[in-house]
């Protein structure tokens, strides 16, 4: 009995051991297209073509989602961070010129609902703020993120990509690295 409760202390030990070596942080960068910005950039153009405007008149254009992050694993299956994403619209109306930026900030929280060493696959949820700056005014307004599928490979650098909608993008492809 002796030999079986010391056995079982030492495995006990060592799985505790081991759970501490996982990576809890993580941080990201990535590249979204299909964002918040890209589809007002997209209904801007489909709205001027309705309305008959001349393409060469009216261009609008977009730099697509250019984001980085942090996470912390604070359980088996939730991880809190935030995100900071960068948005840039071009607009060009009969000659002039309009840049639009958005600067979204986007306390978050991913449910690890799949993680193995080499693969994960995982949800996302972020809501903050957005900030648009434009050349005539700076607007504060609500920013969403919202991924329903990621899916990462590597062990502690990552490739990952997520489909999903908001201020990152419908479909995103970045490198995380766990540590």
């Amino acid at each position: 009995m002796k030999k079986l409760s010391i056995s079982l202390c030492v495995l006990l030990a060592s799985l505790s051991l081991f759970a501490q070596s996982a990576p809890k942080n993580e941080i990201f960068v990535s590249y979204g297209l299909g964002s918040a910005a890209d589809i007002n950039v997209f209904f801007h153009g489909f709205a001027a073509a309705m309305m008959g405007i001349n393409d060469t008149d009216y261009k609008v254009s977009g730099t697509g989602s250019i984001a980085a992050g942090y996470y912390r694993q604070v359980s088996p299956l939730v991880s809190v961070g935030g995100i900071f994403a960068y948005n840039g619209v071009t607009i060009t109306d009969e000659g002039v010129t309009t840049r639009k930026n958005y600067y979204s900030l986007l306390p978050s929280v991913k449910f690890n609902w799949y993680q193995r060493e080499w693969f994960g696959a995982y949800s996302k949820f972020s809501a903050g703020v957005k900030l648009i700056h434009t050349p005539e005014a700076t607007n504060v307004k609500f920013a969403t993120q919202a991924s329903l599928l990621g899916l990462e490979v590597g062990k502690r650098l990552r490739i990952f990509g997520e489909a999903g909608f908001g201020d990152q993008g419908a479909m995103l492809l970045g490198l995380r690295y766990r540590f």
